[in-house]
């Protein structure tokens, strides 16, 4: 390894292009991963990004790539400055090298363990000196890839990139949603627009993506939980909750979770008949267990349905709906289905205004009486 990073630092331009080459083989094998970083391999590879050759570059942005999928090559990369390099690439490469950057900036704002990392705002400098907290500062090194500029990048990306590019753009937006500060960003740049473009004609990985970037890019934040809704995110969220993979159903439900707290759109999941989808998901548990046999470790499909109950609570207090939930429910069965229900929820769901309260046994009491007499 080290007689090919000298070659990085003092070789020819076609000594580099070889040199890059073998080093990024190397960076596809788990070991050789951690040996290349440990023999001070990531910051020659940077520097290629900036004065090499077109095919070195191609090279070092994919070895790059490799290399930052290894948690402990996350800080190393950051203190080469590889971040405004990978960006750089994004802004001048070809299609391809586009692509890579991205992924490698993708691996960098991952949370790999799904560690919580709210709340962390050491400066930068102690980050770099004494290693991120806990082994990693996601916020951190989000933060330093917005502000090299990489957002309206990826947005482009989004937008005019190729399939694959696409997704990894969609990837890298969604890491970036989870800090408050990229949320503004993202919506200054109309990042809403491409994400929701992304649900409705991107491949399935796409769509889970996208789904999940809309829910980063919503919670807590009443100003694009509107946003989402004005732009016509309610549909294929919708859409995705019905006919989307495993990944795909969980994330549009987080992300209707989220938009549902806003009356506007409380209206528009009704008129888009998003209950149907919703009763749906509660009465089949046991199909979908079929379907998913493997379930993700930490995930109980009980609490999946418990918060579709909470989904369909928040609808029921757009007046509109009431009527379209309870004739989807059969006449036979309307008392176990209350029974059901009112044993997942509190008596009162959440309401948009504090002096509303909705009550669950009172609205099916009145709708069970309804349908009785409708029967006779």
């Amino acid at each position: 390894i080290q007689p090919l990073i000298q070659l990085l630092l003092s070789g020819t331009d076609k000594d580099k292009v070889a040199a890059t080459g073998a080093l990024l083989k190397l960076s596809m094998m788990g070991m050789s991963k951690v040996l290349v970083a440990q023999q001070g391999g990531i910051s020659p590879l940077v520097k290629i990004l900036e004065i090499g050759s077109l095919e070195a570059k191609k090279n070092a942005v994919m070895a790059l790539k490799n290399l930052c999928m290894q948690k402990e090559n996350k800080e190393l990369v950051v203190k080469a400055d590889g971040i405004p390099a990978l960006v750089s690439m994004m802004q001048s490469g070809s299609e391809h090298v586009k692509m890579n950057a991205a992924g490698a900036l993708e691996f960098l704002t991952s949370n790999i363990n799904n560690e919580s990392t709210s709340g962390i705002a050491s400066p930068l400098i102690k980050f770099l000196n004494k290693g991120p907290e806990n082994g990693r500062n996601i916020d951190i090194i989000n933060a330093v890839v917005s502000e090299s500029g990489a957002i309206p990048l990826l947005l482009k990306l989004m937008e005019s990139g190729s399939a694959n590019s696409k997704i990894t753009a969609a990837g890298v937006i969604r890491n970036l949603c989870a800090n408050d500060e990229n949320k503004v960003i993202i919506s200054k740049e109309c990042g809403v627009i491409p994400l929701i473009g992304m649900l409705q004609t991107g491949p399935e990985e796409g769509k889970s993506k996208a789904a999940e970037a809309l829910w980063n890019l919503s919670l807590e934040n009443e100003s694009n939980i509107s946003l989402v809704g004005k732009e016509g995110g309610i549909r294929p969220l919708i859409q995705l909750l019905r006919t989307g993979d495993e990944d795909g159903q969980m994330n549009a439900e987080r992300a209707l979770k989220c938009l549902a707290s806003n009356m506007d759109n409380k209206m528009a999941m009704g008129l888009e008949v998003g209950t149907e989808a919703l009763v749906k998901v509660l009465r089949s548990e046991e199909v979908l267990e079929k379907k998913f046999p493997k379930r993700r470790k930490g995930i109980r499909w009980g609490d999946k349905m418990k918060m579709c109950v909470v989904i369909v609570c928040y609808l029921l207090q757009a007046k509109s709906v009431t009527d379209k939930i309870c004739q989807l429910l059969p006449k036979r069965t309307i008392k176990q289905e209350e029974q059901t229900i009112v044993k997942a929820v509190p008596e009162s769901a959440p309401s948009s205004s504090s002096s509303e309260t909705f009550n669950m046994k009172s609205l099916f009491k009145s709708k069970n009486e309804t349908l009785l007499s409708k029967q006779k």
